[in-house]
């Protein structure tokens, strides 16, 4: 409706004086510079566009900034046949289809249309307290106004009101197509005006997307969060949907190689043993630490972060089969409580302050993990780069790369005094922020460095050190 696209009733008044300035003008041939009005006039330099029709949806729309509602079916009709059926008048006259049958056809068409499009957006009118149903049709069924925008579908005879409105639009539907066999046409619609009345069509969307190639649907789902219910809309698509080479490239397109195994995980009887097959044979990556999480998670072991069923969904055979695929790849997993590769490496990480001979995990253990197995546990490398600077090349392998609002933390973190004397030589903080240089470096760290140059004497002798040998980006003085 025109009063959803201005901020006010006079602003609306404006606009519709603008158009009938503009249809005046494109009648006179003096269309003002505004894209719509030139694109009119140059069609009517090569159709017969009656200025009527334009005039009388310019009308129509402005006298619908006064009245939004209708009391009775009439009025909305008489709106109708002035807005949508005007239109279609104008595609026909464009196609220069001169026909009394068509155009008699394009009025029904357009009322039809009309009611419907109001009835799919009824919620959102009433969400913006309006009533798009004749105000006869609802008082005969005891609908009441502030019911509908309060409780919608709840309401009371809101749906009998529903469907009353529906058969109106149907019914014109079955006149337009009455109209077309009563003038020889049999209630088929000449070639050259289908895209005037593909609105009135018997096709229903789903045949004419079993028209669309198996590369596009592919594409569609591709794009889909869950495809599920577009699989529901045709048999083509739910067979479409079926193929295991289908279930896998959806996984590994929608949510790359690194994460498609964990969502496949959580899509219940989708996964069947041959998606899993296609998926590990075209490169979707599979750490052990998904493993361990996915056994935990489906015995009810430990809920580590996944407060969902997730891989609870899949049925027990085909996780057997998960199972047998995981071990032929990394053998004998540890699967106790605690042991899993996430929770060595918080523990990793929490220990960064303890003693060497009490940690419980090494830094042996932690490179072991992110060598061999290559768990992509991004979300901590920044801190575990500024605790064990040792970690980046293996970091960088995971697919770790320098965020902006890491970097200054992490080069700060390696340059602070650390606990013990062995870990302060200048000459290992040297080392270790030449590795890190490689992705990325900061002034705002140096200079605050230098500012603290006398209690944390390692640091800037190391800041130096690096001055001197031309790893820094910037000139140290």
């Amino acid at each position: 409706m025109v009063q959803d696209h201005v901020s006010n009733q006079t602003i609306g008044k404006m606009r519709m004086q603008f158009w009938r300035d503009a249809v005046k003008g494109i009648n006179e041939g003096k269309p003002p510079r505004h894209p719509i009005a030139l694109a009119l006039h140059e069609a009517s330099q090569h159709a017969n566009i009656a200025s009527y029709h334009l005039k009388r949806i310019v009308d129509a729309r402005d006298a619908e900034l006064n009245t939004p509602t209708h009391l009775t079916a009439e009025t909305l009709t008489a709106h109708a046949e002035s807005t949508s059926s005007s239109m279609l008048y104008l595609l026909l006259s464009l196609l220069s289809l001169p026909s009394s049958t068509l155009s008699h056809a394009a009025s029904h068409i357009g009322i039809a249309q009309t009611f419907t499009t109001l009835l799919r957006a009824l919620p959102f009118h009433a969400s913006n307290k309006r009533m798009v149903i004749p105000a006869e049709i609802t008082a005969k069924h005891g609908v009441k106004q502030e019911d509908v925008f309060r409780y919608g579908p709840q309401a009371d005879g809101i749906e009998d009101a529903v469907f009353e409105f529906a058969t109106l639009a149907n019914d014109h539907l079955l006149t337009a197509r009455d109209m077309l066999k009563e003038g020889g046409l049999e209630s088929k619609v000449p070639a050259r005006a289908m895209p005037v009345f593909l609105a009135g069509s018997r096709i229903q969307p789903a045949r004419v997307l079993n028209f669309v190639l198996d590369e596009v649907i592919q594409l569609i789902f591709n794009e889909l969060i869950d495809p599920s219910p577009l699989t529901l809309i045709s048999k083509r698509f739910h067979h479409f949907s079926q193929d295991p080479y289908v279930r896998a490239y959806y996984f590994l397109t929608h949510y790359g190689p690194n994460e498609a195994i964990f969502y496949a995980l959580g899509r219940g009887k989708i996964l069947t043993s041959r998606v899993l097959d296609i998926l590990f044979t075209s490169g979707a990556h599979l750490s052990r630490y998904l493993i361990q999480v996915s056994v935990h998670h489906y015995f009810f072991v430990q809920s580590h972060f996944i407060k969902s069923t997730w891989v609870r969904s899949v049925p027990l055979g085909v996780f057997i089969y998960f199972l047998k695929l995981a071990e032929e790849r990394y053998g004998d997993i540890p699967r106790g409580k605690g042991e899993d590769d996430g929770s060595l490496f918080s523990t990793f990480l929490k220990e960064s302050r303890t003693p060497s001979h009490l940690k419980t995990v090494t830094w042996e253990t932690i490179r072991e993990i992110l060598r061999t197995y290559k768990d992509p546990l991004m979300a901590q490398f920044p801190l575990a780069l500024a605790i064990e600077p040792r970690l980046l090349p293996f970091a960088v392998e995971n697919g770790f790369q320098m965020d902006s609002k890491y970097r200054d933390f992490v080069f700060r973190k390696m340059f602070e005094k650390p606990g013990s004397l062995s870990e302060s030589l200048s000459d290992n903080i040297a080392h270790n922020v030449r590795e890190l240089c490689k992705l990325d470096q900061t002034r705002t760290v140096a200079a605050e460095v230098c500012m603290e140059a006398k209690v944390n004497v390692g640091g800037y002798s190391a800041l130096k050190t690096l001055d001197r040998s031309g790893h820094l980006r910037f000139e140290l003085a």
